[in-house]
């Protein structure tokens, strides 16, 4: 273990003003900061990577900046991307810069000639991209301070894309194909590959990394051609492409979620009278109008309790040529037929309570209290109800209840409560993190697992013991936020405020832990080349299923959640099948392995499903969506927001002291 970090040089802890670097677009004066460990950062913030999408460039594919003369300074943040700001202001509490002009990226990078810096390779520092998070609509670069990471001998760059309607919106033609969030991103890892070097990287060694829908992402760009030769490894944290919410298929119609839009639009300012029949004139309509007007419009028109699956990633060809397009079919079906980079590296893995804030979200007296066995009982018919598609619910609600009961603690509460735990953890995250190891291991065995159980001694005031380490929990070790108490600079460069669960000692430790395989895995492909706290991270096989298992007992284990995982992949379709004989076949893939070594009896997803259904299936799919907990709208981030105010709120008012 590597004891006490130097913390004894925060007194050194400056800001150096000036660095100034030509891009191809043009010069940026950026700072160069000393932190507490004795390294020594340069940073440029708020770089533009393409045009202001406004006006005629909405709903159009990013462009590349216009050249400018002169030094631009890169000392500040740029704009983030509309949005509601709630979740922004939970690390920035000031912050208030948003625009429409919101391409920008932030690098920070190791200053090469001084003495604590990690000797620069001959072709320089490996990169390491971050997309962030927030269900497709929220969040922005300037809440991950790339600093710390930096400190390990990488170059961090951290991206915006446009989110919500304006980055997903989709009229399925070629007005609007969709997925300009996507493509914004592309642009992004392009301009890495051009000027990267010129801020002392390897633009041969890049390496992608994201949480929740930034690592869905990362995961959807090893499918895309478009971003083919861009990049070379993902770290994915919770999330993949294969996650139910990475995309929206087109059984689903996205484009009806435009026209709910609006719909909504039209309702809340009659005067606007955008065209609803003619997707060209809704876009030309649509293009004139204030961005805020509309933001509030969507917010105040949502039916309470829907939550939006429209505004994610959809499947752009045959809307645009195939050479143009980002995603060409569903992932299920490009990983069936094999047609992604399969020489992509990979580490996946998960929290080990993700589900527990979509348990509040979805059951919102869980805060409060566990549940007895009729309550249990309950509450599952309920889920399993919306999770059928004909009157099989409560043949569904018994075998999943025979699953998932605390056996023989039936009438245990808070046993009751952790299986909702549980079983939103899986649908939202492990199923897809399986699918994705099994199908990518047939092409190459550079793949890791970890699941991260560590919580601070000091969480507990924040956040409940139940919810364990819920999703977000890594962010805070992998970007190193106990180490700002340490680094007022890098406070005062970002605007960033200390958190509410007040870090100690260990907490910074594990951040060293988890930042310095991170890197690791960027510069070599392997996590521990060496190893790290005495550990090796072995490589995920099917026969072990190797993981590591990040808390203060870390250690390799196998096999994780198998059991439950065969449950879900090669059980449950068997008996929905069965008892549902004109359902018809579970959608692909076919050709994954099984979760168990033996083989599987029938295909391996949850249910597709099909165009004869959509009409009158859409509100059951929305309430399948929200009582799986995993989901992409902004009324979620809402919701989940205000359940961790709510948590706040009790531990200010002494009940969870």
């Amino acid at each position: 273990m590597i004891g006490n970090i130097a913390f004894i040089i925060f007194g050194l802890s400056v800001c150096i003003d000036g660095k100034i670097v030509d891009t191809e677009a043009g010069r940026v004066d950026g700072d160069t900061l000393d932190i507490h460990t004795g390294h020594r950062i340069n940073t440029w913030f708020g770089i533009p990577f393409a045009k202001a999408p406004k006006g005629d460039l909405r709903w159009r594919p990013p462009q590349k900046p216009d050249p400018w003369q002169g030094t631009r300074p890169a000392k500040e943040f740029g704009s983030a991307c509309p949005q509601l700001s709630l979740l922004i202001t939970a690390t920035n509490l000031l912050f208030d810069n948003f625009d429409e002009d919101c391409l920008n990226l932030n690098v920070h990078s190791p200053e090469p000639n001084h003495v604590n810096s990690p000797p620069k390779p001959a072709n320089g520092y490996p990169v390491m991209i971050w997309i962030h998070g927030g269900g497709y609509s929220s969040s922005a670069n300037v809440q991950y301070p790339g600093h710390f990471m930096a400190s390990k001998g990488v170059v961090v760059v951290t991206i915006n894309y446009r989110l919500g309607f304006m980055g997903f919106l989709t009229t399925e033609d070629e007005h609007a194909p969709g997925n300009y969030g996507m493509l914004d991103q592309v642009m992004a890892m392009q301009w890495v590959q051009d000027n990267i070097a010129r801020f002392d990287g390897d633009p041969n060694m890049v390496t992608l990394y994201g949480q929740s829908a930034g690592a869905s992402s990362a995961a959807l760009h090893v499918l895309s051609k478009r971003s083919k030769g861009l990049f070379h490894q993902i770290i994915c944290q919770s999330g993949s492409d294969l996650t139910e919410w990475a995309i929206s298929p087109p059984d689903l119609i996205p484009k009806w979620y435009t026209q709910q839009l609006v719909e909504d639009f039209n309702e809340e300012y009659p005067d606007w009278n955008i065209p609803t029949n003619d997707s060209k004139a809704m876009l030309d309509s649509l293009r004139t109008k204030d961005i805020w007007e509309m933001l509030e419009a969507d917010n105040v028109t949502r039916k309470p309790g829907w939550i939006s699956l429209g505004f994610v990633p959809v499947v752009d060809h045959p809307h645009r040529p195939r050479d143009q397009a980002f995603l060409e079919d569903t992932p299920f079906n490009l990983r069936d037929r094999e047609d992604f980079d399969k020489d992509i590296n990979i580490i996946s893995g998960l929290t080990s309570e993700d589900g527990s804030l979509y348990v509040i979200a979805v059951l919102p007296d869980s805060l409060d209290r566990g549940y007895n066995r009729t309550e249990f009982l309950e509450r599952l018919t309920i889920l399993a109800y919306d999770l059928s598609y004909n009157d099989i619910y409560e043949d569904v609600t018994q075998a999943v209840a025979f699953e998932f009961s605390p056996w023989p603690h039936i009438n245990d509460l808070d046993a009751n409560r952790q299986k909702f735990n549980e079983m939103f953890t899986d649908a939202g995250f492990a199923i897809g993190m399986d699918l994705q190891l099994k199908s990518h291991l047939k092409h190459n065995p550079n793949m890791y697992q970890y699941c991260l159980g560590f919580r601070s001694t000091n969480a507990s005031g924040v956040v409940p013991e139940w919810m364990g380490v819920p999703h977000n929990g890594e962010l805070p070790y992998v970007w190193g936020w106990s180490w700002l108490q340490f680094n007022e600079n890098v406070r005062n460069q970002t605007g960033m405020i200390l958190d509410p669960i007040e870090w100690n000692q260990e907490d910074a430790e594990y951040a060293d832990y988890v930042m310095t395989m991170w890197s690791n895995f960027a510069k070599f492909g392997n996590p521990t080349p060496e190893p790290v706290w005495n550990t090796t991270w072995n490589k995920w096989e099917l026969e072990d299923r190797k993981y590591l298992w990040i808390d203060r007992d870390y250690q390799e284990k196998q096999h994780y959640r198998v059991h439950e995982l065969a449950f879900w992949q090669e059980y449950m379709p068997t008996f929905i099948n069965k008892s549902n004989g004109d359902m018809g076949e579970w959608g692909p893939p076919t050709k994954f392995p099984p979760s168990t070594t033996t083989p599987a009896p029938t295909s391996t997803i949850v249910p597709a499903v099909t165009a004869r259904q959509v009409t009158d299936e859409k509100e059951r799919l929305r309430n399948a969506t929200i009582a799986l907990g995993v989901l992409s709208g902004t009324f979620l981030v809402i919701l989940l927001i205000l359940a961790g105010c709510l948590v706040i709120a009790r531990r200010n008012k002494g009940e969870f002291a």
